[in-house]
């Protein structure tokens, strides 16, 4: 079958302010698969909103996005490698095929690991709120400054840390 060794989606799904990166897949891709992301659904909908799909392999290359059939929506997000024709509905301020420059998982505060991106990401400062819902903080709960452009993805590059007692940390 053609799934994600991210994410196998169907339906409505919307993916935000997420990083989804070198996820590996043990076994050739389907035509249309993706490695990161594969939506399959004839009247589906997925939208990407200031999502990061990089580094995600198959034994027969990198996909980060793949479509069997229904439709992918992408706002201001960055998808390093996807299958021709993957982005087939709505599209405003995207970069494709464009390295975002991540660090390996680690722990960068936070609950849980994250892909930090480098300071000279193309991921960096490119979130302005544009056609999609802004998220406050990162993943690791570091406070995102809007109305300033923000970053794409779960990390925010030099984001302070909101403590419980409402002072920067």
């Amino acid at each position: 079958p053609a799934s994600g060794a991210g994410i196998a989606a169907s339906g409505k799904v919307k993916i935000a302010f997420s990083t989804i990166a070198d996820n590996r897949l043990n076994r050739r891709l389907a035509d249309g698969a993706g490695a990161g992301v594969h939506f399959d659904d004839a009247t589906g909908l997925l939208r990407l909103e200031a999502a990061l799909l990089a580094g995600n392999k198959a034994l027969d290359g990198d996909v980060d996005l793949g479509r069997a059939s229904g439709t992918i929506d992408a706002i201001v997000s960055l998808v390093d490698t996807q299958t021709t024709n993957a982005l087939n509905g709505y599209g405003l301020g995207n970069l494709l095929g464009v390295d975002p420059k991540l660090a390996p998982l680690a722990d960068n505060g936070g609950p849980t690991p994250t892909h930090a991106i480098a300071a000279d990401s193309p991921a960096r400062d490119v979130g302005t709120g544009a056609g999609y819902s802004p998220v406050n903080t990162d993943q690791r709960g570091y406070e995102r400054r809007w109305p300033e452009p923000v970053d794409i993805g779960a990390y925010e590059y030099g984001a302070d840390r909101l403590l419980t007692d409402g002072f920067d940390g």
